[in-house]
């Protein structure tokens, strides 16, 4: 619990979805190590409606991120986009904006980020 008088939603990240569509939640064909190293597992949920947008590894700690609107739920990250299955949220489209709360690591790591565009509000 944050003590009185001290906020933890100052800060929020807003990416710009670069494509949208209903895709299957488990790819095609033999899965290979990602640009971690890592081999990713997938559950199969069937076909889902799939948002990526352009925020990825290389920009954030994607672990520290949690989507404004609840019924978004993060699946998937590569080092430069972020998958999201928004299924449950009708029609998220190309151009959008989609925004998240953001825990200190992932601030840590967008503040120190030469690719992410920071605008400071008061």
């Amino acid at each position: 619990m944050c003590p009185p008088g001290l906020k933890q939603d100052i800060t929020i990240l807003k990416a710009e979805v670069i494509e949208a569509g209903t895709k299957s939640s488990v790819p095609i064909g033999e899965i290979g190590k990602n640009s971690f190293g890592e081999v990713p597992v997938f559950e199969n949920k069937g076909d889902m409606r799939r948002a990526i947008v352009a925020i990825g590894k290389q920009d954030c700690y994607i672990e520290g991120l949690t989507p404004l609107d609840e019924r978004m739920e993060i699946i998937g990250a590569s080092s430069d986009h972020m998958i999201l299955d928004v299924t449950s949220v009708g029609d998220v489209k190309a151009g959008d904006t989609i925004g998240f709360k953001v825990t200190y690591s992932a601030m840590l790591s967008l503040m120190t980020s030469n690719y992410v565009y920071k605008k400071f509000i008061d």
